[in-house]
């Protein structure tokens, strides 16, 4: 059975759930923090086209105002592997919140949470994340939960926490937003008639301060080893490399006392290998499974550092400048590194996902991708728990906005 054939079983449902003051009934039995109008009656129902005006009502101002949603949210809710979820008010079918749903390889994922402001604090944002719960396990293959949130949002992170999403990591997004948008136009729009001004090459030449960090022998001697990858089996099997300190983790946190709890504790590790197999993205995740990440790989999109030593025989990439196609010296590295090139984003902004174990991998990946795509931007990054490049995030002002991914195993 389809995704879509599971799933329209519960769109012909409409599931009533009424709000009484200090809890969800019949689907959210731990959201006493949230305050609720007594007896405020809503229906979990699937999104209709003609909710579109609500919507845009909804996002008039999220991000400032430059929400997207109401432009992509039509068209994501036809989608076969995807659902979005609407609490609607049973008197008069108001729109209150929404959230959207959608099947990525092994994990559904969540995103697009929204709620009017009016009716904020009532429950809707956790009743509607306990539906998508309901929904991913209807769903054939699916046996995890993936978001994201950003630090600011406490809101968003608690209600993680009493559904039992786990935070796994740190993604950095570099350089800050506002300094990403303004590179964005100087590399990809012409100066104003009358001005005279060359446009960068790439950000490089656009942000001076963080090419002299990323420009550095360590960096330079393990451009030659990256390479393109062949297949999702190897993209997965870099990134368990690479994350295998958080496996561990996970290993010892499910070890039991009994004698037989190594082994146990081995097969929850595989169970939950979905929650190391992701790159990040424009503040999304994309799981190694999925059908979008099998395309980037086809298209070429996904470059890996393989670990080891540099041999002397090693070249750069034939896509890299002449001048870079050369001998290089041999660079020690213990892990690999993945750099996956997104494309432009919802914003417009070409972006890269990049998950290395060191400071010359990170600086090494930023170098590949002005070669292989100079309008490249931005940048999110998982360190892995390996390291910190202060240096590298200093060499631009502005605050960041970094990404906050969240998983629960089914």
């Amino acid at each position: 059975m389809s995704p879509a054939a599971s799933s329209n079983n519960l769109q012909q449902e409409r599931r009533t759930h009424s709000l009484q003051a200090g809890s969800l009934a019949g689907a959210v039995a731990n959201a006493a923090a949230a305050t609720v109008e007594p007896q405020a009656v809503f229906n979990i129902r699937r999104y209709r086209p003609s909710d579109l005006p609500q919507v845009v009502e909804i996002c008039r101002n999220v991000y400032g105002g430059t929400d997207v949603l109401p432009d992509r949210i039509t068209g994501e809710a036809a989608r076969p592997d995807t659902n979005v979820l609407v609490a609607a008010a049973s008197a008069d079918d108001t729109v209150a919140a929404l959230l959207c749903c959608q099947q990525r390889g092994d994990v559904l994922w969540l995103y697009g949470a929204r709620t009017r402001e009016d009716m904020r604090r009532r429950g809707l944002a956790e009743l509607l994340l306990a539906e998508a719960e309901a929904l991913a396990r209807t769903l054939p293959g699916v046996t995890a939960l993936l978001s994201v949130t950003v630090p600011v949002n406490g809101t968003m992170r608690g209600i993680f926490a009493r559904r039992s999403l786990r935070q796994l990591c740190h993604v950095v997004s570099w350089p800050p937003y506002t300094v990403a948008r303004e590179l964005h136009s100087q590399l990809t729009e012409a100066p104003p008639a009358g001005e005279e001004r060359q446009r960068p090459a790439s950000l490089l030449d656009a942000l001076p301060g963080a090419a002299a960090v990323l420009q550095n022998d360590q960096a330079r001697q393990l451009l030659p080893l990256w390479r393109r990858c062949q297949t999702q089996a190897e993209l997965e099997v870099a990134l368990l490399q690479l994350r295998q300190r958080r496996m561990d983790a996970v290993v010892a946190a499910a070890r039991p006392a009994a004698p037989a709890g190594e082994q146990q504790a081995h097969a929850t590790s595989q169970q939950q290998s979905n929650a190391f197999h992701w790159v990040p993205e424009e503040f999304e995740l994309l799981p190694a499974s999925s059908a979008q990440a099998a395309e980037l790989v086809s298209q070429g999109q996904v470059w890996l550092l393989p670990a080891g030593v540099a041999t002397a025989g090693s070249q750069v990439a034939a896509t890299q400048p002449q001048d870079h196609q050369q001998q290089q010296p041999g660079a020690q590295h213990d892990l690999p590194a993945v750099l996956v090139l997104h494309g432009p984003g919802v914003w417009g902004m070409r972006h890269a996902g990049i998950v290395a174990a060191s400071r010359a991998a990170l600086d090494s990946a930023v170098l590949l991708t002005t070669r292989l795509e100079p309008r490249c931007c931005c940048f999110y990054v998982d360190r892995c728990e390996r390291f910190d490049h202060d240096i590298l995030w200093a060499s631009t002002a502005g605050d960041r906005v970094d990404v906050l991914p969240h998983w629960k195993q089914l």
